[in-house]
């Protein structure tokens, strides 16, 4: 593992780990706030459609028909899709940023050139993303 390369990559990916990590909760906040609000009207749009009900139960994991109560109806928010986009783009930007970050920059010379090997550059990059996935992780809770 190198300290340097988990700084670098740390330094370059702050802004979208913090910017992602508020969007989830500002999502999350929001969601909760529509489905308490409109948990009645949202229950008669989801449910009066077969198709609809189907691609819901098959999100959540569960016939939310039976207990479509406003806690219910919270948890799909855990399995909304726009929760999972925020996600996967925070772990694709700190895994491909590496070698394509540099290149890009033009600094791949000077990173290939260091004395460290494929497994230690590979350890702290995964190191990163292991650190900032925790927060992510807890965000929509």
């Amino acid at each position: 593992m190198s300290l340097a390369i988990v700084r670098k990559t740390f330094r370059d990916t702050l802004w979208v780990f913090l910017l992602l990590t508020l969007a989830i909760v500002a999502f999350e906040m929001l969601f909760v706030r529509a489905m308490s609000v409109f948990a009645g009207e949202i229950t008669e749009i989801w449910f009066s459609k077969e198709a609809l009900r189907r691609l819901i139960q098959m999100m959540v994991g569960a016939d939310l028909a039976e207990n479509a109560t406003p806690t219910g109806l919270m948890t799909v928010g855990f399995a909304h899709p726009l929760l999972y986009a925020f996600t996967w783009t925070l772990i694709l930007t700190i895994c491909t940023r590496v070698i394509a970050g540099e290149i890009d920059r033009g600094t791949a010379d000077l990173l290939l050139t260091l004395p460290i090997s494929r497994a230690s550059l590979y350890v702290s990059v995964s190191l990163v993303w292991l650190v900032c996935g925790v927060p992510i992780s807890v965000a929509p809770l």
